[in-house]
């Protein structure tokens, strides 16, 4: 972790601590999710998902410029991934799933006028052929791998997912 603290500038590294903290704050007090299933949820790096869309964006054999990259984040909670994905890497559309009500619209502010956080579960989105990349961290460990198969078939060609 340390060696890629030198892509962030002094103030993305207090802001990726910020969102560290703030997520831990809140799924510590949130252990149940809206369906009424406990979950233990320790956050991904924030800094490791920075670098790692960073560089299949730039990376990515598509000759679409970053600012025309669509990324699709599935249970986004507060948007903080969306946030990295818009203001820090580029991307031209930014657009996330989030199931509970209160992170949606958390998340919502995150985006801006960025993209759109849909509230509803996963499984009833169906507009996966749109985006180039699809991020997912914690979203499909809770049923076994039913909805990355959903989305992996509903992907268009030549896009990523990220998990």
């Amino acid at each position: 972790e340390h060696d890629l603290r030198s892509l962030l500038t002094v103030e993305q590294s207090k802001i990726m601590a910020m969102f560290y903290q703030l997520e831990c704050s809140v799924s510590n007090a949130h252990s149940k999710d809206v369906v009424g299933k406990n979950w233990n949820y320790v956050p991904y790096s924030h800094l490791r998902f920075y670098k790692a869309l960073k560089e299949l964006v730039e990376t990515k054999n598509d000759p679409n410029p970053v600012k025309d990259v669509k990324f699709l984040e599935l249970g986004c909670g507060l948007g903080t991934k969306l946030y990295i994905a818009s203001q820090w890497v580029g991307c031209g559309k930014v657009d996330g799933i989030e199931i509970n009500p209160t992170y949606a619209e958390i998340a919502r502010n995150m985006v801006n006028k960025r993209g759109t956080v849909h509230c509803m579960s996963v499984k009833d989105f169906k507009q996966y052929g749109d985006y180039d990349i699809i991020y997912t961290y914690g979203e499909v460990r809770q049923d076994n791998n039913h909805t990355i198969n959903l989305v992996q078939e509903a992907m268009k060609p030549g896009a990523i997912l990220l998990q």
